[in-house]
């Protein structure tokens, strides 16, 4: 039987799906006695903030190499991506940047009408949530540009203040 949810209850699913895993990862940084110092000390948001600033910029046309080695700076080495809903998982980040660099042509669009919009955003013990909405412009199968607008939710894990893994929640 497959579950249908609308839209806009989808975020507020995933605040409820978050709360519990949160609060167990929490405490289990308490009884491992982890110094929350250090990890208070490291602004998820602005680094999320960046990341998705970063990640704009690669969506439109004539991006560069160095923009696509901006966003791979935001990863640790092993970082993976998983697309749960199409059962994708990328691991490696030379497997990821592969990835980017072979869309860079696919993107039609400008800063002016590409790019990333932040939505909502959860913050956990060394984890986020975060819903935005991306936008972009590509060529269809005839040829004709065509604009790509999709709401997106991922759940991000960190280590310290490089993303460890994404786990990409869209439909």
């Amino acid at each position: 039987m497959k579950i249908k949810f609308k839209k806009t209850a989808s975020f507020s699913l995933l605040l409820l799906i978050l709360i519990i895993p949160l609060t167990i990862s929490a405490n289990t940084a308490d009884k491992q006695n982890i110094n929350r110092s250090q990890v208070g000390e490291i602004n998820y948001t602005e680094i999320i903030d960046n990341y998705l600033t970063a990640s704009a910029k690669t969506l439109i046309k004539n991006s560069t190499m160095e923009d696509i080695e901006n966003v791979l700076s935001f990863y640790e080495p092993s970082y993976s991506y998983e697309h749960v809903k199409f059962g994708i998982k990328v691991e490696g980040i030379d497997k990821v940047k592969d990835g980017k660099v072979s869309h860079i042509q696919d993107y039609q669009g400008d800063s002016s009408n590409s790019g990333i919009e932040k939505k909502n955003q959860i913050l956990g013990y060394n984890c986020a949530a975060v819903e935005f909405i991306e936008k972009f412009w590509v060529n269809d199968k005839n040829d004709q540009l065509e604009k790509i607008e999709r709401t997106k939710i991922f759940f991000i894990s960190f280590n310290g203040n490089k993303i460890k893994e994404i786990k990409d929640l869209s439909n």
